[in-house]
């Protein structure tokens, strides 16, 4: 039968006046998780914005429905969705 890898390197828990205590290892790993935030990486619309497209092409954000119609009462929202199909 073949040793383990722990018996043949003696592995044994530390002192406990050598433990790090677990409040200073999270405090440790939330500010290397805090670094500088990564760049944002540029979204399609700000792609297609650097290229040279024809004037007859129109780039716009998209804006979700939800946000569009958001507050608006019934009989506006209908007659916005009737003069949005009708462009």
């Amino acid at each position: 039968m073949l040793a383990s890898v722990p018996r043949l390197l003696h592995i044994r828990p530390l002192p406990q006046n050598l433990r790090i205590h677990q409040a200073v290892t999270r405090q440790a790993a939330e500010t290397v998780q805090r670094g500088a935030p990564a760049p944002a990486a540029p979204t399609v619309l700000e792609k297609l914005q650097n290229v040279d497209l024809p004037s007859n092409v129109r780039l716009v954000p998209y804006v979700p429905r939800k946000n569009r119609f958001w507050k608006v009462s019934k009989e506006e929202r209908d007659q916005l969705r009737a003069e949005l199909q009708e462009a």
